[in-house]
């Protein structure tokens, strides 16, 4: 069987099949793409203030934690517990934690923050180098892509102290990533795609699966500021308007894993989806960014949003 070499096809198209001239999915990919995109321009702000947020939660949580008993204490042999100053109304934790450093630090993300973030350059290198591929652009320039994915995967697998569950799909991707850096060409791209297919379903199902705790976070200091009346008309206002910014970005990742679905489709069964069908869904998804744009500009300015 004679494979054929994607970068020597005269149009750009990727040929995809060892022994049959089977044309690469390039609109599908583009449209992903373009999912992502949208997904992003959601994800992004909504991230920024989770940053935020998750800051001030766990500020509050290892100030309460030292307020303890020193059983309950996460740093070991206890060297962080709550001590008062010379004023008692005033007091502050005697000791430094390393766990605490995201929290308190100004700098980068918090840890669910920084995976949340992280899994989403993920899937948006996972689409440059799919777009890449399909193209038929310059072999080390794929390759370059794909080493700088396995970097971006295996930081995320260093980080700690973050309950996120999207390690799972990050682990099964790494040896996948491996594969392609050794061998560059038509069968491996398909491989590339179709073999990745449940691992980017789990990615994405893993940051959906994190909204609802993410929420919890975006809108704890909302809560106790709900529980008090002179602020409780305003934050209940606030935490409603976040809740309507969080659904959009849970539509907009079912957008994205449609989008997916369409992209391995196109692999399995070309010409099983007509491109006529992907413009119109392109349109769609377009507007679907602009309107969370709006959404999220008047978030921002306390404006309520139409």
């Amino acid at each position: 069987m004679k494979t054929i070499s994607w970068w020597h096809s005269a149009s750009g198209a990727l040929l995809l099949a060892g022994c049959a001239t089977t044309p690469a999915p390039v609109e599908q990919i583009k449209y992903f793409s373009q999912a992502f995109v949208a997904v992003n321009t959601v994800g992004q702000p909504l991230l920024d203030d989770l940053a935020l947020s998750e800051r001030a939660l766990g500020r509050r949580n290892a100030v309460a934690r030292a307020k303890k008993s020193p059983d309950d204490q996460p740093c070991s042999s206890n060297e962080a517990p709550w001590a008062l100053s010379a004023d008692p109304q005033l007091g502050y934790i005697d000791g430094y934690c390393l766990q605490h450093a995201g929290y308190f630090a100004n700098i980068g993300d918090p840890p669910a923050t920084a995976q949340l973030r992280g899994g989403l350059r993920v899937i948006e290198r996972y689409a440059e180098v799919l777009t890449t591929l399909a193209e038929g652009r310059n072999v080390e320039q794929a390759l370059g892509q794909v080493d700088a994915l396995g970097q971006d995967v295996g930081a995320l697998l260093a980080l700690t102290g973050s309950d996120i569950a999207i390690n799972a799909a990050l682990t099964a991707l790494k040896p996948l990533l491996a594969n392609v850096a050794k061998q560059s060409n038509a069968e491996e791209a398909r491989r590339l795609i179709l073999d990745g297919a449940p691992t980017v379903d789990r990615l994405i199902a893993a940051l959906r699966a994190a909204v609802p705790a993410s929420f919890n976070t975006l809108t704890s200091g909302l809560r106790l500021s709900a529980g008090v009346a002179a602020t409780a008309a305003a934050s209940v206002k606030d935490i409603e308007a976040r809740r309507i910014a969080v659904s959009q970005y849970v539509v907009l990742l079912d957008r994205l894993q449609s989008a997916w679905d369409a992209t391995v489709l196109a692999v399995r069964a070309p010409g099983g989806a007509r491109l006529s069908d992907l413009v119109a869904r392109s349109a769609e998804l377009r507007a679907d960014a602009d309107a969370v744009r709006r959404t999220l500009a008047a978030l921002r300015s306390g404006v309520s949003s139409p």
